[in-house]
Formats: structure tokens, C-alpha cells, sequence
């Protein structure tokens, strides 16, 4: 009877670990192919991107916990992560592909500027909570 137990225990445990796999796995997949389609990768590049978005939602997963306890831990450990594969995608993609890249942050720079004039007056900590908030 123990046997079973302990079977049955372990068949859920590595059924759940499974299930996250899957779930991860689903994710990469998903974030690779709209980069994919975004940048227009090609098949070297998107071996190389496929390991860099593994290691983000690796990561991502490590700081889900602070997303209900420290909100604003959580947005400035998610902002280091796209910053982390910004900076992945900018040693492998092309040049034309890479002034993709570079226009979306200047986007998103002017928008921070933008939400750093309308916000002239409050607090820098203030400030900068907003600017977490403007994070995906």
C-alpha cells in the first residue's frame, strides 16, 4: 500500500512539473514567433532568440511571487528582463532589423518623457512608479 501511495505522490508531482514545462514551453514558443514575425527572423536567429526568451521566462517565473507582495519590485525586475532581451536581440539581429528595435525604444523613451512632463510636480518616486507601470 505504501508503494502505491508513493507512486500515485510522485506521478502527481512530476505530472505538475510537467504541466509547467508544457506552459513554458507554450510561452516561448509564442513569444519567439511574434518576434519572429516582428523582426523577421531567420532560422539561425531564431535558435539564438528561442534561448534568450527560455532564460527570460525562466526568470520571469523566479520573480512571479513579487508580483502580489512587492508590485514595484516585481515592475522593475520585469523592466531589467526586457532590457535583457533587448539587449540579446541587439547582438543578433541585422542592421535593418535592429533600427526596428531602436525606433521601438525611442517610442517608448518619448513616451516616458511624455509621462515625465504631464507628472512635473510629483515626487521622483512617484515618477518612477508610473514609469514601471508604462512595463508590458
Amino acid at each position: 500500500m505504501k508503494k502505491v501511495i508513493f507512486c500515485v505522490f510522485f506521478a502527481s508531482i512530476m505530472f505538475s512539473g510537467f504541466a509547467q514545462d508544457s506552459k513554458r514551453f507554450d510561452q516561448v514558443n509564442l513569444a519567439t514567433a511574434e518576434l519572429t514575425a516582428q523582426y523577421n527572423l531567420t532560422d539561425a536567429q531564431q535558435t539564438k532568440v528561442r534561448k534568450a526568451v527560455e532564460v527570460q521566462m525562466e526568470n520571469m517565473e523566479q520573480i512571479a511571487a513579487l508580483k502580489d507582495s512587492n508590485p514595484n519590485a516585481y515592475l522593475a525586475k520585469k523592466r531589467s528582463l526586457r532590457e535583457y532581451l533587448e539587449g540579446k536581440l541587439a547582438l543578433i539581429l541585422s542592421d535593418r532589423q535592429l533600427s526596428l528595435l531602436e525606433k521601438q525604444q525611442e517610442d517608448r523613451r518619448l513616451a516616458e518623457r511624455a509621462l515625465r512632463k504631464k507628472m512635473k510636480g510629483a515626487s521622483q518616486a512617484e515618477i518612477e512608479v508610473a514609469l514601471l507601470k508604462l512595463e508590458k
